[in-house]
């Protein structure tokens, strides 16, 4: 896109803070107007792109938020609030008894600290005790060490 140029989106499902818009306007490389389809200006320089009920998202920037790792882990046992090893394997013996099948043969867990664990580390002894016969992997918190049966 041309710094100069203007585009409008029409007829879409905008997500906006304010919520869900059926029009965008953008000039010269930024927003100018979400919720209400802008005339063209005489001069014809507006391209309209008409999204027959299309979505569009805000950009997402990574803050080194590691959105990926996030999203993935919203289907892995949390640890994070575990104060004991006692704790952290009550855990996830009990997401391991909501979710029977885990996501590609492995039980997948994130959060955990040593100092939250009272200087414990779980081993694989520990997983074991849990789940003898399924492979489990538990990171923590910083995701630069985990834990393995």
């Amino acid at each position: 896109m041309r710094q100069t140029e203007r585009i409008a989106l029409i007829n879409g499902r905008i997500h906006t803070p304010n919520g869900i818009m059926d029009s965008l306007t953008v000039e010269a490389g930024r927003v100018a107007a979400v919720g209400m389809v802008p005339a063209a200006r005489p001069s014809g320089d507006a391209r309209v792109f008409d999204l027959q009920g299309r979505t569009v998202l805000p950009g997402f920037c990574d803050s080194h938020a590691h959105f990926l790792h996030w999203a993935m882990a919203q289907e892995q046992v949390q640890l994070g609030g575990c104060h004991s090893m006692d704790e952290l394997l009550e855990t996830l013996a009990n997401f391991a008894a909501e979710h029977p099948f885990p996501a590609g043969g492995w039980y997948r867990g994130l959060g955990w600290t040593a100092e939250n664990l009272r200087g414990a580390t779980p081993t694989r002894h520990d997983l074991d005790a849990v789940l003898p016969n399924v492979p489990v992997i538990l990171w923590r918190a910083c995701e630069h060490v985990a834990a393995v049966n």
